[in-house]
C-alpha cells in the first residue's frame, strides 16, 4: 500500500469510569455511534472503571467490553491505574483478550502501539518494555502509540487535582523513551489519557494529544464528557473531537 492510499480510522475513549448502568447506557450510545463513522478499530485507554474490589472490578470490566465489542467493531485496550487498583492484571488481560499489558498490532499499514505505564506500578516504564518500544519503532513503517499516563510532563498549574499532584501526571521516567518516539523515527501521533482533558503539544516532531475524558471530566469545553476520532492519510493525521451534551434524558455528541 503506498503512503498517499493508507489511511486508518480509530475512535478513542479514555477514562469511562464507569460506576453503574448510567455509563454503560452512554458507552453503548457512543459505540452505536462509532459504528456509523467508518472505523477501523476503538482504543480505549484506561481508567475504564470507578475501582471498588477485585471481583467487582473483574465483573465490571467484563460488562464493558461486552459493550464496547458488541457492534462488531475491533477494540483494544489499555489499563489505568484505577483499573489495577484492586483487580490483577492478568486477569484483567484475559477478560480483556489482551495477550500482554504492552502490545503491538499492524492495521491498514500502521503499526498500533499500546503502552503499558503501570509497568511495574503507576507512572513508570519497565526497562524490559522500555527495550521493547525501541525494537519496535522504526522509520520504515508508520506508528501510533497510546499510553494511558502522558509520556510527556505538561503545564498543570490550571489543572484543578494535578496542579498539586504534578509527579502524577505523567510516566516519571519518560526519559528512557523520549528518543525513540520522534517522527523521524515513524511515529506520526500520541495519544495520552489520565489528565481529564483536552491539550495539545508538538514533541520531537511528533503530534501528542492529551483525551478529554468520557466521565468525570475538568476540562470546561467538555464538562459532560468527550471522546474523539483520529484518521490519518499517509503519515498526516487528523482528529474531530466530540463534546458529550446532557438535557434531561436527551443526549448529543457535537462536533467541536
Amino acid at each position: 500500500m503506498s503512503l498517499l492510499q493508507k489511511k486508518i480510522r480509530i475512535g478513542l475513549l479514555s477514562d469511562l469510569h464507569v460506576n453503574g448502568k448510567e455509563e454503560l447506557d452512554l458507552l453503548a450510545e457512543i459505540m452505536r455511534f462509532f459504528a456509523l463513522q467508518e472505523l477501523d478499530l476503538v482504543v480505549e485507554l484506561g481508567d475504564r472503571l470507578q475501582d471498588k474490589s477485585a471481583g467487582a472490578d473483574l465483573e465490571q470490566t467484563a460488562k464493558i467490553r461486552q459493550v464496547l465489542t458488541k457492534p462488531g467493531l475491533p477494540v483494544l485496550h489499555l489499563h489505568g491505574n484505577h483499573d489495577l487498583r484492586f483487580a490483577p492484571k492478568d486477569a484483567l488481560n484475559e477478560v480483556l483478550a489482551k495477550e500482554h499489558g504492552y502490545e503491538r498490532y499492524f492495521v491498514n499499514d500502521y503499526q498500533i502501539v499500546l503502552l503499558d505505564s503501570n509497568d511495574p506500578s503507576p507512572g513508570l516504564i519497565s526497562p524490559e518494555q522500555s527495550a521493547w518500544l525501541k525494537a519496535a519503532i522504526k522509520a520504515d513503517f508508520d506508528s501510533i502509540i497510546f499510553s494511558h499516563y502522558p509520556l510527556a510532563p505538561i503545564e498543570v498549574e490550571e489543572h484543578p487535582y494535578f496542579y498539586q499532584h504534578r509527579e502524577k501526571s505523567f510516566i516519571l521516567n519518560y526519559e528512557d523513551i523520549k528518543d525513540a518516539v520522534s517522527f523521524e523515527k515513524g511515529v506520526i501521533a500520541v495519544y495520552q489519557g489520565h489528565l481529564h482533558w483536552l491539550k495539545q503539544r508538538k514533541i520531537n516532531g511528533v503530534p501528542f494529544t492529551w483525551l478529554p475524558s468520557v466521565r468525570k471530566s475538568f476540562d470546561g469545553g467538555f464538562p459532560a464528557g468527550g471522546f474523539c476520532i483520529a484518521e490519518a492519510r499517509g503519515r498526516k493525521v487528523e482528529e474531530e473531537h466530540f463534546k458529550i451534551v446532557e438535557e434531561g434524558s436527551r443526549r448529543q455528541f457535537v462536533k467541536i
